[in-house]
């Protein structure tokens, strides 16, 4: 039995300011450099993840789920498969289209570098464990995580209701090369984001988020 779960045409509430300003600055008590692993991180830096970064889908304030990356997702085979069709218009911060490779890229380097206890939902997925556990298997042989059209396919080993609201939490926000987030400060302007700010610079009291310009406006220039 297939069931459709359509999140496209749900409206994204207007309440986040973070979302209107052109320049946000976040003040901090004290500078970590690491953010390779930001499942367990402090909230408040969190929030930078999710300023610079789209999930596949998203929670707003009333805790729904809303489209982000992804405009619907196709629960199949009673529970066990999770296809989520990506929208054709997402950009990176370069002008580029995000697409499916690039989701698939990121959860192959999310279940090995983030930490284990902050990706179990996502350790359900078929081989991923086996994967994380022996670098010497092949992600596209091991892992059930693959790419259908325009469509990210997840394939788990046993049924799990939460498995959308999974997707929703920070770890899961789509970066481009985790591994250069482990030292945010030196690599920040060499990085490409996904969300609706970039990091414009950093000092050891705060950080500076600039908005992006529209896909649009960047392929014009």
């Amino acid at each position: 039995i297939t069931m459709i779960f359509l999140i496209s045409f749900i409206e994204i509430p207007e309440n986040n300011v973070i979302e209107k300003k052109e320049s946000f600055t976040f003040s901090i008590d004290s500078f970590r450099s690491d953010l390779k692993e930001v499942g367990n991180i402090d909230k408040r830096i969190q929030d930078i993840i999710c300023a610079t970064s789209k999930g596949l889908i998203e929670l707003d304030s009333n805790n729904n789920i809303i489209p982000a990356l992804a405009e619907s997702v196709d629960v199949r085979d009673n529970g066990l498969e999770y296809s989520f069709n990506l929208k054709e218009d997402m950009y990176w911060s370069d002008g580029r289209t995000i697409l499916a490779k690039d989701v698939l890229s990121f959860f192959r380097e999310i279940i090995t570098e983030e930490n284990e206890d902050s990706i179990k939902g996502l350790l359900n997925v078929y081989g991923a464990k086996d994967y994380r556990n022996n670098k010497n298997t092949t992600f596209s042989e091991t892992v059930g995580i693959y790419i259908e059209d325009n469509n990210i396919v997840f394939r788990l080993n046993s049924r799990d209701d939460n498995f959308i609201k999974e997707l929703s939490k920070v770890q899961y926000r789509l970066r481009n090369n985790v591994a250069l987030w482990e030292d945010i400060k030196s690599n920040y302007s060499n990085l490409i984001y996904s969300g609706n700010y970039s990091i414009e610079n950093i000092t050891n009291e705060e950080i500076i988020l600039k908005r992006l310009l529209s896909a649009i406006s960047l392929l014009i220039l």
